[in-house]
């Protein structure tokens, strides 16, 4: 797992990975409610979750716990700031 630290860098990582990677690689994307998560993985099929954590303001509860789940990531939502990914050199 690779932990990125801010929305704004995640949503910047998932538009790169949509127009850069082999989408051989790609294995999905998913919204867990306290996380948002990018599934792919590398030629020798090892997975990978790149993710950023949700503000616990955010998080949904229900009987005094956190409702984890794993609902379909609204992509074109998060990278409606227009977002652009700028390769570290």
């Amino acid at each position: 797992m690779s932990k990125i630290k801010t929305s704004t860098s995640f949503w910047a990582y998932s538009q790169h990975i949509r127009e850069n990677l082999n989408p051989e690689y790609y294995e999905g994307m998913a919204d867990h409610g306290i996380s948002e998560s990018i599934y792919i993985h590398d030629s020798d099929l090892n997975g990978i979750e790149v993710y950023t954590d949700r503000s616990p303001l955010k998080w949904k509860w229900a009987d005094g716990r956190v409702l984890i789940v794993t609902e379909p990531l609204d992509i074109q939502n998060l990278l409606k700031d227009n977002c652009s990914w700028r390769r570290m050199e």
